[in-house]
């Protein structure tokens, strides 16, 4: 080692004072929590002689410390993990320049959030995705207020007419353990279609622009009440009561049975009569008649009308003589309201 003079020994403090605190921030080599620890000689005294290995450790404590910086401008990338504060809705963990107030943060344990304008927007959590407020299923989609709010759109760009675009919901590779909901377009924006498929049917039943349902093979169990169009393209069956029309006018179910009559004279201005059991034919329930078989109707009228459980019919002569048949029959329908 060699002694020098006093003003380069101030120099040489000063910037070996430098190097320590450059190293220091730029956290040259640090343990595990980051602290640093300076070299052997530190700090330096003055009008003392500077050993070389002291400046020289500096020196190599901050050259580590600059190749294991994060550019700001980008270059590198990080070897290990980064680690962040908790951060709050109003001051995220990674957040922006121009919006501190939105960004990533923790809110708790296995408890992220997104934060816009300070307000949580992003739910994601050990219980599942949230939009809007913290999720209690897989995936959960929250608006407030009680305005009618469109939830969510899933919409491509362009999609050629014929194509359908399908949202799948069953058991992941299992076949055809699912249901479907596609829409399909066509060149006619109103006879675009939007049906629901089960196990692989993709068309069971669908619904267009022109407020039409259609239906492959439908069965419905329960009480259905129909106030629109259905059209059925194939087999149609409902089992349980069934409402067709407004309410008021309305038709919940209907019956038919076959009345028969013997071979007789109806005498003028007359009529006969005959009943048959239809269950349930309820109170203001509608009937329709049929022409009673094999009987030349010239003069005269069939009718109907309804008792609890029974149809009647009616066979009557309008002329002014009486009018022989022979033995017939006379289908007797109800529609109860």
């Amino acid at each position: 080692m060699k002694r020098i003079d006093l003003p380069s020994l101030v120099l040489n403090s000063v910037g070996a004072a430098l190097l320590c605190v450059a190293a220091v921030l730029c956290l040259a080599p640090t343990d595990g929590s980051g602290n640093y620890t300076t070299p052997g000689g530190q700090p330096v005294v003055s009008n003392t002689v500077i050993s070389s290995a002291t400046e020289n450790a500096l020196v190599s404590d901050l050259a580590a410390a600059l190749s294991d910086r994060k550019s700001r401008s980008g270059l590198g990338d990080f070897t290990a993990p980064v680690r962040g504060a908790n951060g709050t809705a109003a001051l995220p963990t990674w957040s922006f320049t121009n919006d501190t107030s939105d960004g990533l943060y923790r809110s708790a344990a296995h408890d992220q959030r997104y934060s816009i304008n300070a307000v949580d927007k992003l739910f994601i959590s050990a219980t599942g995705f949230g939009v809007g407020a913290a999720p209690t299923h897989l995936f959960d989609i929250s608006a407030a207020g009680s305005a009618a709010t469109v939830l969510a759109s899933f919409l491509e760009p362009s999609v050629a007419n014929g194509n359908g675009l399908t949202f799948n919901i069953g058991q992941a590779n299992a076949g055809n353990q699912a249901g479907s909901l596609t829409y399909t377009q066509n060149v006619v924006a109103a006879n675009s279609t939007w049906c629901m498929g089960v196990a692989g049917n993709p068309s069971a039943l669908c619904t267009d622009g022109n407020n039409k349902t259609t239906a492959a093979t439908l069965a419905v169990t329960g009480q259905t009440t129909l106030s629109g169009v259905l059209n059925g393209n194939g087999a149609e069956n409902f089992v349980g009561p069934v409402t067709i029309g407004a309410s008021g006018t309305a038709l919940s179910s209907s019956g038919r049975g076959t009345i028969a009559f013997g071979a007789q004279t109806i005498a003028a201005n007359a009529c006969i009569i005959n009943s048959v059991a239809v269950t349930p034919t309820t109170a203001g329930a509608d009937c329709s008649a049929g022409a009673p078989s094999g009987v030349a109707l010239s003069g005269l009228v069939a009718g109907c009308f309804t008792g609890t459980n029974l149809c009647y019919a009616t066979i009557c002569n309008a002329t002014v003589v009486g009018i022989a048949i022979g033995a017939t029959t006379v289908g007797c329908r109800i529609w109860n309201p």
